[in-house]
């Protein structure tokens, strides 16, 4: 009966109006299933993995990350000068028009700016408060002042992309959401929720045209679906090829696993405003993370494709200190733990996942639970759909009032090598994901995100980390593996930075 369901699933896929002309539509059309529709259109909104493909795609930043996160290079800039700590000069591109037409000039970027600082609207703008005044000197020049010193300036204007003036001024952000307006090498066509969103190359990008003509990214949550549409060709590439399903994917000579080890730290996120009384105790927070044998977890759910975290600084984060290391699994060390702070028969908790937030979200949290259930900490899985989730937590208007679920799964995946977009994020008060509120953070982060001497910056980042380790305001569990199915008849590789860009991508 499974079987025939899914054959039957399968040609209706198949025959689905334009469905299989758009994924084997010849040497120019590439088809990306991804997890989930990107949560928006709009740049200064939201972002996260989905969003990522979409709008690396549509716009440009006035400077652009090397897709290993090493490299700044040259965009809708041509060069740059830092004038002195707070002020930057930027000379303009010329010749750069946006997909309706308007010339991308000085006003753009000040529009941008002004508008991603907008402080009566939602925006995704941790990494730009900063950010002060915009000078424009003429058409194609614009100074940057920033309010303090910005050690990670040039990382983050890669992620600030620019929007028209004109057009994106005289409609709704609803509207500028569902029919997004850049620069970039492709260019927005339609975009069907739940089915389907199609792109097109820019015929006039200042990069020069992508080899690829159309782009289609569908929305697929269930990775065996998503696997199962890779090895019937209608769909090219996927992303969050399931650990358990490389081997199969591998063994088949027309397509391939492709890896990088990506950017995401996976960590056990609590609300520290309002959730469940026990979490209040940073004793009870340690006896979780002795509680999680972190090697276990990735030997057995993730098949080994992970790296254990001690917090989420990342190696190559600047200020990263090798003295701390992940907790050690010591169970009997949590339950003491658990009775010094009143809990000696443990207590009840809610636990919220999704498939679509981390590589096995379901089964990483179920495992989790098992664990902590283990040192009498019992757990309640609640499983929801991705954009439920990202719903609920990121943006959420109200922080402390309770609206959420005490414990959840996530993830950050910071753009730079550099820890001040998740700790603005994740630990500030006011971050668009913080749950939490700590003065003596709240001071070494302004400080760590400011410090222009280097040896300074790594003290800050030793104490950050310290506090980070030793108060648990989230438990840092490991660095996701980013893994995706790839039709052989594609000549692309995964990027660090986790994108899939149609510029990235020729046709065998």
């Amino acid at each position: 009966m499974r079987r025939k369901l899914f054959v039957l699933t399968l040609l209706t896929l198949l025959l689905m109006p334009g469905l299989h002309a758009l994924a084997q539509g010849g040497p120019s059309t590439v088809t990306i299933a991804l997890t989930d529709d990107p949560p928006s259109g709009d740049p200064h909104k939201t972002r996260g993995a989905n969003g990522g493909h979409l709008l690396f795609n549509l716009f440009d930043g006035l400077v652009a990350l090397s897709g290993d996160m090493t490299a700044i290079t040259p965009a809708l800039a041509t060069s740059w000068e830092r004038l002195d700590d707070t002020t930057w000069k930027f000379v303009l591109r010329q010749g750069v028009t946006f997909h309706n037409g308007e010339p991308f000039t000085a006003a753009a970027v000040k529009y941008t700016i002004e508008r991603m600082l907008d402080p009566n609207a939602v925006r995704f703008n941790n990494d730009y408060k900063q950010i002060g005044e915009v000078d424009i000197l003429d058409d194609y020049t614009v100074v940057i002042h920033t309010r303090v010193p910005d050690p990670n300036f040039l990382g983050n204007l890669s992620s600030l992309h620019m929007v028209p003036p004109v057009y994106t001024s005289s409609i709704s952000e609803a509207e500028f959401s569902a029919h997004p307006v850049g620069t970039g090498p492709y260019k927005f066509v339609e975009w069907v929720l739940g089915q389907r969103l199609v792109l097109e190359a820019n015929d006039d990008y200042w990069g020069g045209r992508p080899s690829v003509d159309r782009l289609v990214f569908r929305p697929i949550p269930e990775a065996s679906t998503r696997l199962a549409e890779l090895q019937a060709g209608t769909v090219d590439i996927i992303v969050g090829l399931n650990y358990d399903a490389i081997p199969l994917v591998n063994a088949d000579p027309n397509l391939r696993a492709e890896a990088n080890t990506g950017r995401r730290t996976v960590f056990m996120h609590m609300d520290l405003l309002a959730g469940a009384e026990p979490l209040q105790d940073v004793r009870v927070r340690q006896a979780m993370s002795y509680a999680i044998d972190r090697q276990l977890l990735i030997d057995s759910v993730l098949n080994g494709y992970g790296t254990p975290l001690a917090t989420f600084f990342r190696t190559e984060m600047a200020g990263y200190s090798p003295d701390f290391q992940p907790y050690p699994y010591d169970p009997e060390r949590a339950k003491e733990l658990l009775a010094e702070a009143g809990y000696p028969n443990g207590f009840d908790i809610r636990f919220m996942t999704s498939a679509g937030m981390i590589n096995k979200g379901v089964e990483v949290v179920e495992a989790i639970g098992a664990m902590l259930g283990d040192v009498g900490i019992r757990v309640e899985v609640l499983s929801v759909a991705l954009q439920v989730m990202r719903d609920m937590y990121i943006g959420n208007p109200d922080p402390g009032g309770g609206n959420v679920e005490p414990l959840f799964i996530f993830n950050y995946g910071t753009p730079t090598a550099d820890a001040t977009s998740p700790l603005n994020a994740l630990i500030k008060t006011g971050g668009i994901e913080t749950f939490m509120h700590d003065p003596v953070f709240d001071a070494l982060i302004d400080r760590y995100a400011s410090e222009m001497n280097t040896e300074v910056r790594n003290q800050v980042a030793y104490e950050i980390q310290e506090k980070l380790y030793n108060e648990l305001p989230l438990i840092a569990l490991y660095l996701q593996l980013d893994v995706y199915g790839v039709n052989e008849r594609l000549d692309w590789k995964a990027r660090k930075d986790e994108y899939v860009l149609g510029r990235d991508i020729t046709i065998r």
